[in-house]
């Protein structure tokens, strides 16, 4: 589904907004965390950097934390903000996406079932093709100035 301007959801007869979604980079002994998103969610059955919409009440960082542990069973701490990816064709919806770069401290064999098919950790030699959204190029950003 792609949204236009001006268009109203179809449920509540508001205009839509671009959502901020909050993804995290989770990053050790120059690998790369990715979940492969569960058939059915938009972009299901490809990988992805594990992430989501914002709550009420939170911090973006705080919401990047939260969403990595939800997803993954990944407890970190953010070191920087990698960026704000923001162009309209990123997605459909077209989110925004604030990237941390995330060091993780502890790690429990978990992952959000409803979400989340799999996590694996990746070299940036291996990454997967099918990589969702605009991730691929986060990544590739990433390692080039990694490198």
């Amino acid at each position: 589904m792609k949204v236009k301007r001006g268009e109203k959801c179809f449920c509540c007869n508001r205009y839509y907004s671009r959502y901020l979604a909050c993804d995290g980079l989770v990053y050790k002994n120059s690998r790369v965390l990715l979940v492969k998103r569960k058939t059915g969610n938009r972009e299901g059955g490809n990988w992805a950097l594990p992430g989501g919409f914002i709550s009420w009440n939170e911090t973006a960082p705080q919401a990047a934390l939260r969403e990595v542990w939800e997803e993954t069973g990944v407890k970190g701490k953010i070191i920087k903000l990698l960026g704000v990816y923001s162009d309209p064709q990123r997605d459909g919806m077209q989110n925004v996406a604030a990237v941390f770069l995330i060091r993780p401290l502890k790690e429990k064999d978990r992952i959000d079932k409803q979400e989340v098919e799999e996590k694996q950790w990746f070299d940036k030699d291996s990454l997967p093709q099918n990589i969702a959204f605009d991730h691929k190029q986060i990544l590739k950003e990433f390692f080039e100035k990694e490198d």
